[in-house]
């Protein structure tokens, strides 16, 4: 068992008292004791927890990790990942590809229906139809959604730019065939057009909650996935229960989801989460502290005897971390060897040893390592003090003289972004750079990133799916908020028209080898500072079945099931 010091036992207890009674269950109807034909037992409630407040639960604003955890839970879009990341029909049983490949139909699976719900009469969610997925996908592009998805259509639906300049009321390339078929028509073949459907932007839901609740949808979500939202009490909880009308079934016919409900707490400290884990108030806790980590493993990197009994799941993860600049402000904008100098001064591979305890691969790029059929050969930045103290002079700051305290504004996380804070801003105090941290509320933090607001922030960007293009689409200048995720508001043209050009190419390899071009002019140019690709570990109970790892960090719960618990015979 871990444990813990008395400064750190009075922290818990104060915790426990100030989050007793945030969950009630009793409403949650139980099919505990329940057992399908191959053993699976039912019910329960799989409790986990995220470091960071969600912003928003309106798909076509969802695009941070807190938030996609939960939603999964909620929603269903067109198509979805497995557990192994391959694609599969959601509510659109199967599709249709014309020969230009320009064309997608889509035909959609009947008696799909939107949750239970004050929105719908008599609280009885109804059918989805095609008219439904029009509307969802016409509000990832209309400027009064403030969508941060609109490039995922943008450049390459028919009519979608012209929708969106106010040019025209509709989207063009959007048609309702029927009741149940509908069609997209492209500008030009995208060979990754179905990844980008099943993106939380497409998650559909319904007219009828946007009218009902507005402005505060939000936090009111309603979709058709296998649980049902119940209740989000800030800082505390967000509460879901099963959705009793799922559509999806496993191999014996049993309908899915086998929980009867998820909850997902507020804990931004993960020695908080990770004792709440080992007291059994936790299924899952989504990383392992560095301060635990000696506590969990000898150092042979084994898992220790008290800790033998849970289960822990390791994965070098499709996410790329760094530190974003603000190239439209001072002293970052136009001045590249200020950026490259920051780079340089880096020591990533000290970070990764001593810090996050070998948890990480040193960025060299914007693409992480390990997506399919993209192998890059950039070589990055080394730790180079001398060469980063060079730069700086280069960019007009010998030795650090005249550059004011730079703010670095980043989140929580949990403790551990500010510990690698705390190393980077002694490695820059090395070469004469002062930085100042920040640090603020998750939610708070992406609206000000949003807003052109921040200097110089922390980010980290996680594969929506499995392909290069998602992480070499931040930095075309399209992709500017709100419509997409250049916060750094990088604008190279050589960068741009090798985007271009590859995503006009049908030709897997050739669309690599452009991105590789356009990679290497972004690392130059160092829009970001560069830190590492993560790897990481996580911990769940030993009753805990059919919770799989995969490197988008996807949390799939349909499948998973709780065998005996504590206190059950």
């Amino acid at each position: 068992m871990f444990k813990p010091t008395s400064n750190f036992i009075l922290l818990i207890i104060a915790f426990l008292m100030a989050s007793c009674g945030a969950s009630e269950y009793a409403d949650i109807p139980s099919r505990r004791g329940e057992i399908t034909p191959s053993g699976v037992k039912l019910g329960g409630i799989f409790r986990m927890n995220e470091s960071g407040t969600p912003r928003s639960f309106d798909p076509v604003r969802i695009d941070e990790s807190a938030g996609h955890h939960i939603a999964d839970q909620m929603y269903d879009g067109l198509f979805k990942f497995d557990d192994k990341l391959d694609l599969i029909p959601g509510v659109a049983s199967s599709h249709e590809i014309s020969e230009d490949g320009k064309t997608y139909t889509l035909f959609l699976q009947k008696g799909i229906k939107f949750h239970d719900n004050a929105c719908f009469p008599e609280g009885k969610g109804r059918e989805v139809k095609a008219s439904d997925v029009e509307y969802c996908l016409t509000r990832v592009l209309a400027p009064t959604s403030k969508s941060t998805g609109a490039w995922i259509f943008e450049d390459i639906v028919v009519g979608a730019k012209e929708f969106m300049s106010g040019k025209a009321d509709k989207v063009a390339g959007f048609k309702t065939i029927d009741e149940y078929t509908f069609q997209i028509e492209l500008n030009k073949p995208f060979l990754r057009f179905p990844f980008r459907l099943a993106m939380s932007f497409c998650y559909l839901h319904p007219r009828e909650a946007l009218e009902y609740y507005k402005d505060d949808f939000f936090q009111n979500p309603v979709g058709t996935g296998p649980f049902q939202f119940v209740h989000w009490k800030p800082n505390q909880e967000i509460l879901m229960k099963r959705n009793p009308h799922y559509w999806m079934k496993d191999k014996d016919g049993v309908q899915l989801p086998y929980l009867d409900g998820v909850s997902c707490g507020r804990i931004n400290d993960f020695k908080i989460s990770f004792l709440e884990l080992d007291l059994g108030n936790l299924e899952l806790v989504q990383q392992i502290h560095e301060d635990l980590w000696t506590n969990v493993f000898d150092e042979n990197n084994q898992v220790r005897p008290d800790f033998a009994k849970y289960k822990i799941q390791h994965m070098s993860l499709w996410v790329t971390q760094y530190y974003g600049f603000n190239l439209t402000k001072p002293p970052f904008k136009d001045n590249k060897n200020l950026r490259q100098a920051f780079n340089y001064a880096i020591d990533r591979e000290a970070i990764i040893k001593y810090v996050t305890n070998g948890r990480g691969i040193p960025a060299t790029g914007v693409v992480p390592s390990g997506i399919p059929g993209y192998e890059s050969d950039l070589k990055g930045y080394g730790y180079d003090p001398q060469k980063a103290k060079q730069l700086l002079a280069d960019a007009g700051y010998p030795n650090g003289e005249g550059l004011e305290e730079i703010t670095l504004q980043l989140n929580s996380g949990g403790t551990v972004n500010e510990t690698i804070a705390e190393a980077i801003q002694e490695q820059l105090r090395k070469i004469g750079v002062t930085i100042n941290l920040q640090i603020v509320d998750w939610a708070q933090h992406l609206e000000s990133i949003d807003n052109n607001q921040a200097l110089f922030y922390r980010l980290g960007w996680v594969a929506d799916y499995p392909d290069p293009e998602n992480f070499i689409q931040l930095l075309s200048s399209k992709n500017f908020p709100p419509n997409g995720a250049n916060y750094s508001r990088y604008s190279s043209p050589e960068y741009d028209k090798l985007f271009d050009e590859a995503m006009m190419s049908s030709d897997v390899k050739k669309q690599a080898e452009l991105f590789k071009q356009a990679e290497k002019i972004a690392v130059e140019d160092a829009p970001w500072l560069f830190l590492f690709y993560t790897v990481r570990y996580r911990m769940m109970q030993p009753y805990v079945n059919n919770l799989v790892y995969n490197p988008q960090e996807l949390i799939f719960l349909t499948n998973v099931w709780l065998d005996d618990m504590p206190g059950e015979k």
